[in-house]
């Protein structure tokens, strides 16, 4: 080699290692980090799935009215697994599901990392595949989505309440889920105001009955049963009996 010839030496050739290691190492924990940003939007996208499979979509409207209840609205209760999203539980009758898709590999209940999401029947799910826990609050309480009120006062046609005479013949009355898989009947007699109230009631749309006895007549109102609400229902009938 002459001393015109071109060449690194090799503290060059240590350098430019160095500096190919750093960039490597910079590029490395870059794309690190952004796979981890992924995984944890997978992941609150995938609770947020989840929790509307649970507690339904509050954003899905029909004729005016919220159609969207999930899971709770068919049963009447949360879930006790994750996995009653996808399969029926046994003499569930009025579960309608899948309310959450899978290929059959259980994937929806794992986080992004592959985690088993924390799950036991309440009102929160949570991933912590990525160190740190991330939670879904689905409510603040189960409740708020199993046991809500409607109330409401019926008269007559000609604007008369039942009065202390006639409010034990009038059945104030509504089915829905009973949180086993089946159904069950909620009724009251109405107070000589014609005032009823309706307890117990989960999340959902359903049809109100009120039914005289004695003449015979009925009258039926849709009702729109959203959380942690008092739904109140002013009913009439169609004649004057009182």
């Amino acid at each position: 080699m002459t001393m015109n010839d071109k060449g690194f030496t090799l503290i060059e050739l240590a350098v430019v290692i160095v500096i190919i290691g750093i960039i490597s190492t910079l590029a490395l924990n870059k794309s690190t980090g952004v796979n981890e940003a992924a995984r944890q939007s997978a992941t609150e996208n995938e609770l947020t799935a989840l929790a509307r499979a649970i507690r339904g979509n509050p954003a899905l409207y029909e004729s005016g009215q919220t159609s969207s209840f999930g899971y709770v609205g068919d049963v009447g209760a949360f879930p006790s697994t994750l996995a009653d999203l996808v399969t029926q539980p046994s003499g569930f009758t009025t579960w309608n599901g899948p309310y959450i898709s899978d290929d059959g590999s259980g994937e929806y209940a794992k986080d992004a990392w592959g985690t088993t999401y924390t799950y036991s029947g309440g009102a929160t799910i949570q991933s912590t595949g990525s160190g740190s826990t991330i939670t879904k609050q689905l409510g603040s309480a189960t409740t708020d989505f199993t046991s809500n009120t409607v109330r409401g006062v019926i008269l007559d046609a000609a604007g008369l309440p039942p009065g202390s005479a006639n409010g034990g013949n009038v059945t104030v009355s509504v089915t829905h889920p009973n949180g086993a898989g089946g159904v069950t009947t909620t009724s009251v007699n109405p107070t000589q105001t014609g005032a009823f109230t309706l307890s117990g009631i989960p999340i959902g749309n359903y049809s109100l009955q009120v039914v005289d006895n004695v003449a015979p007549d009925t009258v039926v109102a849709n009702i729109n049963v959203l959380p942690r609400s008092i739904t109140t229902v002013p009913l009439a009938f169609g004649v004057a009996l009182w």
